[in-house]
């Protein structure tokens, strides 16, 4: 930061002298421009570290002096180093070109106040200075020009014999008319030809397996399912061998790559050095994960495979099961706040914990509040952050809560939005960069509140029905969302509870000893705490129009139904299909709700609308509402 308040004292000079010039030459118009500009300009340096076009400014950012060239990487290389000119033919004419291209450009931008002179230094090096790097140098080039010849002297040495002992193309010439009467095909074309012998040997294997689960369709009377099957994988047939490629390809991954049957799939793991270093973090939520990912993926397949969707073939495009995983691990290390018993007893004695932070700032307080009144007690605590612009997370047990406890707190006053499962991930992201922005103070979550989230300006986490004991309870659980307070100085943790449940004990317990431990180490080292401090990314989404807007837009064009709530509908019914197993009718729904959708894009104009996050979403008419207390 020092070094750009430096760059702006000069930056602030050179300004002055350039309206100076402008002024004294009657170009008020360019001096106005030229002032806005980079007031502008240095007033987001500042502010922000950076401005757009900051590169502009670099001249005065490395305080070089007028006139000279950049630095380039060519700065940075060693003394006897190599430069290697791949087409040199058409690389060398290019360096001075950059050059005289980017002057011509910039010089128009300072003649008329978009740029201050001092831009016409960020520039690339001219011809001259580039050859003042020019050491040992390879030309490499089929054509080589006149100065790469020159310049190479009497060290030029050809390259015409090929690796793979291929000649140039010969051509048969008509010698009175100068036509090329015949031409030996380009290696391209065996390529592909070599290319179609192994598609041609796919759909061979494909075939066969097709043929034999046909078979075993009709041999028990699923004549429906053998003619889905067969429907469904001729059209993919068809376009791998038109095409190369059809939609859902990955499902015949085991004979693309000639594996036998069961066998597991190749993966990224497979091409990672005999040596190298695994490291897994959130390792409490991640290991479960990777067995869930196979059983998962296994569970959705065998359905499909079951009613004809897809060959048996398709089971083996999978996850790693975890025992192939595991035959993977060599060093590893799992990373985690709260790590589960299977990563404790894999590691054996090498646990290290790592309790103290760089920025001083020890784990949140916690308190137990009686149930009795919490809604009262959250909201006076609430509000207290509130008055000191600090933000709040609420946990509840369910999403119905989490809905009602929104809607009852903004009926009393309070800024406050809810995140659940429903809501997309694009739009939960929206959601709590709106919370950091401080477009509102409350942010009410379920089980969303938890791993990953890093929001520096959150000071409080409340957490009701604390003794209600399970996986939203768990010890785990309670410890990962209280992680999301500790990053303010003012960091606190409420659990409101009559009982004290195992869990809760054992976060206490967790919770005094590493504050105990961080308290004892900045003591020690003279550390003072401070919060943590983190820009506000920009957002993922540009526009969104409201799902209610949506509505309305339809009952303007003469609609008499509301087209969100018929979609939802409709969904629902699908659903409902495909958990019957009707499939054909599960698709006719999925047809309808497309079409609706189409329907609802083209009255807006072309545009897809849905729920902003990024402003106040309504809920309906406020009600009371029953909330324990």
């Amino acid at each position: 930061m020092d070094q750009l308040k430096r760059a702006a004292l000069t930056i602030r000079e050179e300004l002055t002298e350039r309206i100076a010039w402008f002024e004294g030459r009657g170009k008020l118009l360019e001096a106005q421009r030229l002032k806005m500009r980079t007031e502008y300009d240095l007033e987001m340096m500042l502010e922000m570290g950076v401005c757009s076009g900051i590169e502009n400014y670099s001249r005065h950012i490395s305080a070089r002096p007028p006139g000279s060239r950049p630095y380039t990487l060519l700065d940075f290389l060693p003394e006897d180093y190599l430069l290697v000119i791949d087409e040199s033919h058409a690389t060398i004419p290019q360096i001075g070109g950059m050059h005289a291209g980017d002057m011509a450009r910039k010089t128009v931008l300072v003649e008329y106040g978009f740029r201050l002179p001092s831009a016409l230094d960020n520039r690339p090096l001219s011809f001259e200075e580039f050859q003042q790097f020019q050491k040992q140098t390879i030309y490499a080039s089929a054509t080589p020009g006149p100065r790469e010849i020159e310049w190479s002297r009497a060290k030029v040495v050809e390259l015409v014999v090929r690796p793979t002992g291929l000649v140039d193309p010969k051509a048969t010439v008509k010698p009175l008319k100068g036509q090329i009467d015949d031409l030996i095909e380009e290696a391209r074309k065996r390529v592909e030809q070599k290319e179609r012998v192994l598609v041609t040997t796919l759909t061979k294997r494909i075939r066969e397996e097709l043929t034999e689960r046909i078979a075993w369709f009709e041999g028990r009377g699923k004549l429906l399912e053998a003619q889905r099957l067969k429907m469904r994988t001729e059209y993919d047939l068809e376009m791998m061998l038109e095409m190369g490629v059809c939609s859902g390809i990955e499902n015949y991954s085991r004979h693309i790559s000639a594996r036998p049957p069961g066998s597991r799939p190749y993966t990224l793991l497979d091409f990672l050095p005999e040596d190298y270093l695994l490291v897994i973090d959130e390792s409490h939520a991640t290991i479960p994960q990777i067995g869930g990912m196979h059983a998962g993926d296994m569970a959705r397949k065998t359905v499909l495979v079951e009613y004809g969707f897809r060959l048996p073939s398709a089971l083996d495009n999978r996850p790693l099961s975890f025992e192939e995983f595991q035959q993977f691990q060599k060093q590893t290390i799992y990373a985690s706040a709260t790590p589960g018993p299977r990563e404790i007893e894999w590691s054996r004695a090498k646990v290290v914990e790592l309790v103290v932070r760089p920025t001083g700032l020890v784990d949140p307080k916690a308190t137990v509040k009686p149930l009795k009144g919490q809604i009262d007690d959250l909201i006076e605590e609430a509000r207290k952050r509130v008055e000191q612009k600090e933000r709040v997370l609420v946990t509840t047990l369910t999403k119905r809560t989490a809905e009602e406890l929104t809607d009852y707190l903004r009926d009393i006053g309070i800024n406050v939005r809810y995140l659940h499962s429903e809501i997309d991930a694009i739009e939960r992201v929206e959601i709590l960069r709106a919370l950091r922005k401080g477009d509102f103070d409350v942010l009410v979550g379920i089980n969303l509140l938890r791993e990953g989230l890093d929001l520096p300006e959150v000071s409080l986490v409340a957490i009701l029905d604390a003794d209600k004991e399970g996986y939203l309870r768990s010890a785990t659980s309670l410890i990962q969302t209280a992680g999301r307070a500790a990053r303010h100085i003012n960091g606190e943790v409420i659990l409101y509870a009559d009982v004290m449940t195992q869990s809760i004990q054992k976060f206490l317990a967790v919770s005094d000893y590493r504050r105990k431990k961080q308290i004892e180490y900045n003591q020690e080292h003279n550390i003072t705490p401070r919060s943590v401090t983190r820009p506000v990314e920009e957002s993922l989404s540009t526009r969104y129009a409201g799902a209610e807007t949506a509505a309305a837009v339809i009952n303007d064009a003469g609609g008499d139904f509301d087209v969100t709530e018929t979609i939802r509908e409709l969904e629902e019914s699908m659903v409902e299909a495909a958990n019957n197993l009707e499939f054909e009718k599960a698709a006719l729904f999925r047809d309808q709700i497309n079409e609706l959708k189409r329907s609802l894009s083209s009255e807006r104009g072309g545009k897809t609308t849905r729920p902003s996050a990024a402003k106040r979403v309504s809920y309906g008419k406020a009600r009371r509402v029953r909330v324990k207390s």
